[in-house]
């Protein structure tokens, strides 16, 4: 099994040469002068029939097909509800396939996406809003009492996951419904601001980070690499860590999508569900976590056929 590590946002294989510097010996590789969207759905013909997404708890997928015209209602949806290029949307969302649609969908349509962790205090919720200036946000039935609490008069328009009644609200399933036809009246630049992730705050409250759609195609032509493929084409995946998070958003959701995989979502990890979901699905490549490599190497329930389908597993890592 190929376990390539992914230290400091890159394959470790270089040489440090100083204290801050490290010389990789990779060759050099172009990067597409592509946004987000384009960059994931550029193979989308290719695999129009396939399965994208799937989801772990009740087995319902989208295809290729599905899954890029959802995103383009989502998006046009927004435009049509009054956003404008630049607005910023908040997911406050487990892993679940709406998390890619209304995702890309936004990104599609010129927005910029700020991603929260769902087990976050209402207060917690509030104080990332405010900073990000979050106009829309996205969440589920589930979390909604928290995130109205955290909302309250804030003017976010809240879209809700899931059947939600409240009339305060709009349905998630109605912004489907959109033609899609208001995407291409939002211009998008490679080097406009595509998505507003926060740190965790381990030195302080935490911090936003600008990301434009150029850095998360260079990292997706990266990790594309000849000599590295961490996501090679048509492989499937269970993407167990948190899609709010940059390893699971540009690693899983975006180059699982640019290579015509399947992403299999789980909500969060749970020891039972994740390894059946191994037994279900048969991955064929994991992104995972020290902590999960070593769930998977020590755990009792662990068996050699949880792990039999596997091809490669990616590790994120943290250097200092």
């Amino acid at each position: 099994m190929n376990i390539p590590n992914l230290a400091c946002g890159g394959v470790s294989r270089g040489v440090a040469t100083t204290s801050k510097v490290v010389n990789c010996d990779l060759g050099d590789i172009e990067i597409p002068d592509l946004t987000f969207s384009q960059m994931c759905w550029s193979r989308a013909d290719m695999f129009k029939d396939k399965l994208a997404l799937v989801d772990a708890v009740s087995g319902e997928g989208l295809t290729f097909s599905e899954a890029s015209s959802l995103a383009r209602s989502f998006g046009s949806g927004l435009v049509r509800m009054g956003g404008q290029v630049g607005d910023v949307v908040a997911l406050v969302l487990p892993n679940m396939p709406e998390y890619a649609t209304a995702f890309m969908g936004a990104a599609e349509a010129g927005f910029v996406i700020t991603t929260l962790n769902p087990a976050y205090t209402p207060g917690e919720i509030k104080g990332q809003l405010l900073n990000s200036e979050t106009k829309y946000l996205v969440t589920t039935d589930l979390l909604l009492p928290k995130v109205k609490e955290a909302t309250e008069g804030s003017g976010i328009q809240i879209i809700v996951i899931g059947g939600q009644s409240d009339p305060s609200c709009v349905a998630f399933e109605d912004l489907l419904k959109d033609q899609g036809d208001l995407i291409s009246s939002q211009p998008t630049s490679p080097d406009s601001v595509l998505v507003l992730p926060y740190s965790s705050g381990t030195t302080g409250v935490p911090k936003g980070v600008q990301l434009t759609h150029r850095n998360l195609v260079a990292q997706m032509a990266q990790l594309a690499h000849p000599d590295v493929k961490v996501v090679d084409m048509e492989q499937t995946t269970v993407c167990v860590l948190p899609m709010y998070h940059i390893f699971a958003m540009n690693v899983t959701m975006s180059s699982m999508l640019w290579h015509g995989g399947k992403t299999v979502t789980v909500p969060m990890f749970e020891p039972n569900m994740f390894l059946k979901t191994l037994l279900d699905y048969r991955p064929t490549t994991l992104h995972l976590a020290p902590p999960l490599v070593g769930f998977l190497a020590t755990h009792p329930a662990v068996t050699a056929d949880h792990l039999a389908s596997l091809q490669t597993v990616s590790i994120t890592t943290y250097q200092q």
